[in-house]
């Protein structure tokens, strides 16, 4: 049953991924896949808005998040070509670099990353570029220079923030770990390797510096993810999303006005098209037979559907309403249709007069129900369906 209020459609997280949407539709195509990825971040935000976090510097929860995001950013093309040959890499070296270095020393760190425990680190994207641009460019670089060797690349701004790097290029190894050498300037890997090799096995090593380092073009992912979705007028968002799916609704149920009074009563068996199994795969209902849902459960309230933008129609919903509560029944109010120009003040102020929640009526209960016209009433009797329509000229 489709709930019209809200708060249902918007409750909890959902709200903010509906906001996130909002976003995407406003940036590039491109973009949307890299925000697919932020979206585990606001399923753990709050309704009222953005947590904190998202407005302030990178946390461990920001970190800890965008660890996942990496993990996932790795160019499509270039992780299943190196799956295909040879398994994810175990990460044993590390090399920083950035799209800032010169072409032929990108080259070369590229070709070094072929190795299996080798890793080519980027921060994040350039400036005004999405994760596919990123992804093309070194798929298309690699492809062309590299051929069928495939380098490990991924993007993780947490590998620089914790190895405090702060230019490129940078290389990290770990002898026995946790403790790691490390070394900036654009050396060959060998070399790196050799002098490792000699550095104290129990304690952190910074080499001195040898050749050129570069500073780091592309921004830190985590702070540009901050910066996006702390930008976001939230409230206005889920505004804008409320919004838009009411003015997208075209499936409202159109049906007459009751001109008299008539009760029709309606058989709700159906006929099995398959075997209906319990949790233990038992046979409950063999393929073919005919079933009635009122011999197993019971429609314990009375269903009222009305035209919620005509007034005649809320005066006898109420109607209906307060004569079925005085019995010791519940109600399910239905409306057939929504004012979608101030949907959120409409919903209000019809469950306020009606003192009950309000439903939008979904087009499958209807034709289930066999409801013809409205306003009407639905109730049991015995096994069958009972439809009451109810004449717009009636008085209580």
């Amino acid at each position: 049953m489709i709930k019209s209020s809200v708060a249902r459609f918007l409750s909890g997280s959902a709200c903010l991924v509906l906001a996130l949407a909002s976003m995407t539709a406003a940036a590039t195509e491109e973009d949307e896949a890299w925000l697919e990825r932020s979206r585990a971040i606001l399923d753990r935000a709050q309704e009222e808005g953005a947590p904190d976090w998202l407005r302030t510097q990178p946390s461990d929860q920001a970190i800890a998040v965008a660890e996942g995001i990496a993990d996932a950013s790795v160019p499509q093309e270039l992780r299943e070509r190196r799956e295909q040959q040879r398994g994810i890499s175990s990460h044993k070296t590390l090399i920083f670099g950035s799209l800032s270095l010169p072409r032929a020393t990108l080259i070369a760190l590229l070709e070094e990353a072929t190795a299996p425990d080798v890793t080519f680190v980027l921060r994040g994207v350039p400036e005004g570029k999405s994760i596919q641009d990123l992804a093309r460019q070194l798929g298309k670089l690699a492809k062309a220079e590299l051929g069928d060797r495939v380098p490990n690349i991924i993007v993780d701004p947490t590998r620089f923030k914790r190895h405090a790097v702060t230019v490129v290029p940078t290389m990290v190894t770990f002898v026995r770990p946790p403790h790691e050498v490390r070394i900036e300037g654009d050396v060959t890997l060998n070399l790196f390797r050799r002098l490792a090799s000699t550095a104290a096995k129990n304690e952190n090593v910074s080499l001195p510096r040898r050749g050129t380092v570069h500073e780091i073009r592309e921004a830190d992912l985590v702070v540009e993810m901050q910066r996006r979705l702390a930008s976001i007028d939230w409230q206005a968002e889920k505004a804008k999303a409320v919004e838009r799916f009411w003015k997208k609704k075209s499936d409202f149920v159109h049906l007459p006005d009751v001109k008299e009074a008539r009760e029709y009563a309606i058989d709700p068996s159906v006929r099995v098209t398959e075997d209906l199994h319990d949790a233990k795969g038992a046979v409950l209902v063999r393929a073919g037979e005919t079933i009635n849902p009122l011999s197993w459960t019971t429609l314990s309230k009375t269903v009222i559907a009305f035209r919620g933008t005509d007034p005649r129609h809320v005066k006898k919903a109420l109607e209906e309403a307060n004569r079925v509560r005085a019995t010791g029944r519940g109600v399910i109010l239905l409306t057939s249709t929504v004012d979608v120009d101030r949907a959120w003040e409409f919903l209000t102020e019809l469950e306020r007069e009606l003192k009950g929640t309000v439903y939008v009526l979904p087009r499958v209960l209807a034709e289930r129900f066999q409801i013809q016209r409205l306003p009407a009433a639905v109730s049991t009797r015995g096994s069958q369906l009972l439809v009451r329509e109810i004449a717009l000229g009636e008085t209580s």
